[in-house]
Formats: C-alpha cells, sequence, structure tokens
C-alpha cells in the first residue's frame, strides 16, 4: 500500500509543479491513473492539489467503510493514528512555555514511585529514547489513562534512557498521561482548548 502511495505521488509532483497546468487535463490524467486503484481496492481516499493559492482538483475515490459501503467524500474524517504525537509535542511545548513542565525534568517529578522515573526525562519519552518499549495487544477496545499506565509501570526497561532510539507508543501515553496531570484538563480537553479552537481547526477532535 506504501509502494504505491509513494507511486502516486511521484506521478502527481509533475503535474503539481508544472508552470502551464491544465486543470481540465489534469482531472482526465488523474482519474485515468487512479481507476486501475479503486478497480482493485488498493486505494481509497482524498486527493487534494493546490496551486499558486487555489485549490485546481479535488476528489474523493473509493469506499470509506466497505462494509458498509459508505463512499468516501471531501469531508470524510479520518484517523490519523501516529501524526497525533506531533499534537502531543505541541502541547508539551505549550506547557513548557507556561512554566508548568520542562523536556529536561525527569518523570518521576511528576509520578511517584514509577519504575526509573528518575532516570526517565520528558525529552527521552519525545525522542523515542526512554526504554520504554511497548505498545497493547488488544485494539478492540479503550484503555483509561490509570490502566495504561499500570500497564506501562509493569515494563522493564530494553536499555538505559538515553542510549538508544526504539520507536514507543507507550513512550507517547505517557506523556499524553503527564499533559493531562500538569494542565489539570484531559488530554482530548488540552489540544482542543489549546491547539484545535485557536487554529480554527473545526474539523479535528479527539
Amino acid at each position: 500500500m506504501k509502494k504505491k502511495i509513494i507511486i502516486l505521488l511521484c506521478f502527481l509532483m509533475p503535474l503539481i509543479c508544472s508552470a502551464q497546468i491544465n486543470i481540465k487535463n489534469l482531472d482526465q490524467k488523474i482519474n485515468k491513473y487512479i481507476q486501475p486503484y479503486i478497480k482493485y481496492n488498493v486505494f481509497s481516499g482524498n486527493i487534494l492539489i493546490g496551486y499558486q493559492g487555489r485549490v485546481v482538483f479535488q476528489k474523493s475515490y473509493g469506499l470509506a467503510n466497505y462494509a458498509l459501503e459508505v463512499p468516501f467524500k471531501n469531508d470524510t474524517k479520518f484517523q490519523i493514528a501516529s501524526i497525533s504525537k506531533r499534537f502531543t509535542d505541541a502541547a508539551l511545548l505549550i506547557l513548557q512555555k507556561q512554566g508548568k513542565l520542562f523536556f529536561s525534568d525527569t518523570i518521576g517529578k511528576y509520578i511517584t514511585g514509577f519504575p526509573n522515573g528518575n532516570k526517565i526525562t520528558i525529552q527521552h519519552l519525545i525522542d523515542h529514547q526512554s526504554g520504554i518499549v511497548g505498545d497493547f495487544k488488544d485494539f478492540t477496545r479503550e484503555y483509561s489513562m490509570e490502566e495504561t499506565l499500570d500497564s506501562i509501570r509493569q515494563i522493564k526497561l530494553a536499555f538505559e534512557p538515553g542510549t538508544k532510539t526504539v520507536y514507543s507508543n507507550h513512550g507517547y501515553r505517557l506523556l499524553a498521561f503527564l499533559i493531562e496531570k500538569v494542565s489539570g484538563t484531559s488530554y482530548g480537553e488540552f489540544l482542543t482548548e489549546n491547539i484545535f479552537v485557536p487554529a480554527g481547526m473545526s474539523n479535528t477532535h479527539h
């Protein structure tokens, strides 16, 4: 799937960068190129191309839900998965600017009795260098922050903090917990009040 998306982007880039862009021709070329991917269910989603400050192409393809046969629309909402980590980073920057935490702080400062809490800094968690490696195995249910914290407490460090870089979803869940503890509000509410609303992101939710 990733390879096909890369191929699609390589095909579109010359069209986007062309100084003499032909909107009608662009529409025909993209539709012709996309159709085989739609036919064999290897691409579903939205394509939007902006050129010189205006939208020159926007169209949705395929199904957003195959089981219910719901087609994609231009306003279909997407789960952004790990892109949400960038919002976590932004929230932490806001809290640091407010003086409520600092990236050099250890997590033991905020969570009493956390294993190796005196070794792991907020920066380690951001950089995936905390040594906390792991993830939930059951994604069919939601976990409370308390359940998440209890699960993370049981993990033995895979390496000494700061010595390696290993991608960690649990590390960012721990950062979300810290955001809630320091801000006194839920993670989703903090993002809404401090990022989504100020930025006019009315279609972005947690």
